[in-house]
């Protein structure tokens, strides 16, 4: 059986992010399989659609740490456990961005790093990261289709819809070959289709 822990990363929790390195190591040490984090960027106090079928936002996701930095603190106080988001609003990022910043992540870790994505549910996120929540699964594709070129080709670049990064050289890899395995999250019966 395989095992996988969420890292300390929300509410209370995120008071605890100096520990985190130390928490990852105890965790290896004791058979975890994986260690995970999610993604919130805000909590609007008025959402206009709550977490999970509700009309609120759950008081842990009003002090959430950042998801990468996490991963890399884990990153470096263990050798063996896999690595993963749980998920990330890819939508939210730039795909160059998302990138460099997996990509690290794959590197620093020797390679153990599971990306997972999703689109999210939160307008008001959206409206924080400056990127139209309309159309966000699009986005989400071309997104995918972005990071598949920018880690597998040199010179790398990509033109969709909404989604494009210019020609640029693209020789930093991640570990894995030809990526990292990507996994996607989905709670609605057209996400699970």
């Amino acid at each position: 059986m395989k095992i996988g822990f969420a890292l300390p990363q929300y509410g209370p929790q995120a008071a605890e992010a100096a520990r985190v390195t130390g928490f990852a190591a105890a965790l290896e040490a004791a058979g975890a399989d994986s260690l995970w984090v999610g993604e919130r960027l805000i909590a609007a106090t008025n959402p206009t659609v709550g977490y999970a079928g509700t009309d609120t936002i759950p008081a842990e996701f009003n002090a959430v740490l950042d998801p990468f930095l996490l991963l890399g603190l884990a990153a470096a106080g263990t050798e063996r456990v896999r690595l993963g988001t749980n998920v990330l609003i890819a939508p939210l990022y730039r795909p160059a961005l998302l990138a460099r910043s997996l990509t690290t992540l794959d590197i620093a870790s020797g390679g153990r790093l599971v990306p997972g994505f999703g689109i999210g549910w939160s307008p008001e996120e959206y409206a924080a990261a400056g990127v139209p929540f309309m159309r966000r699964g699009v986005r989400l594709d071309e997104t995918l289709d972005a990071l598949e070129t920018i880690w597998t080709t040199d010179p790398a670049s990509y033109t969709g819809r909404y989604v494009s990064v210019p020609s640029h050289r693209s020789a930093l890899r991640p570990v894995r070959r030809p990526r990292p395995p990507i996994w996607l999250g989905a709670f609605s019966a057209e996400g699970l289709a």
